[in-house]
């Protein structure tokens, strides 16, 4: 199985970053079904200005997904707007080559925001 499709087996929402409100906020895509590996973590990064940022979970995709973008892990079916809770915002991500650069290994890095569904296009 190839690097980029390899322990992807998790279904995740995903709802896309894809440009800003008047008010110069993100607004996002209507959420989409991916498949991803998730894993729940600890720890921290820096972010571009130095300050650190708490990561709480790290996920493998075979897409890229920009920052800022929010996802959920479980099936879009089992998504209840209001109810459903452990929404992640994408802080950070590392997109790596194969030794031959014919395909990547993208991993993302997501921090806990609030339960409120994010606003849709």
């Amino acid at each position: 199985m190839s690097l980029e499709r390899s322990g992807r087996f998790q279904k995740a929402v995903l709802w896309p970053v894809v440009g800003y409100n008047n008010d110069g906020e993100h607004t996002r895509g209507t959420g989409v079904e991916i498949y991803v590996r998730w894993e729940e973590t600890k720890k921290e990064i820096l972010s571009e200005d130095g300050n650190p940022i708490s990561i709480d979970a790290t996920v493998w995709a075979n897409q890229d997904i920009a920052v800022h973008s929010v996802m959920w892990l479980g099936a879009l079916a089992s998504f209840v707007a209001g109810t459903s809770t452990n929404l992640m915002e994408v802080v950070s991500f590392a997109k790596t080559p194969d030794l031959k650069c014919r395909s990547y290994g993208r991993q993302y890095f997501l921090a806990r925001r609030s339960n409120s569904l994010p606003a849709t296009t």
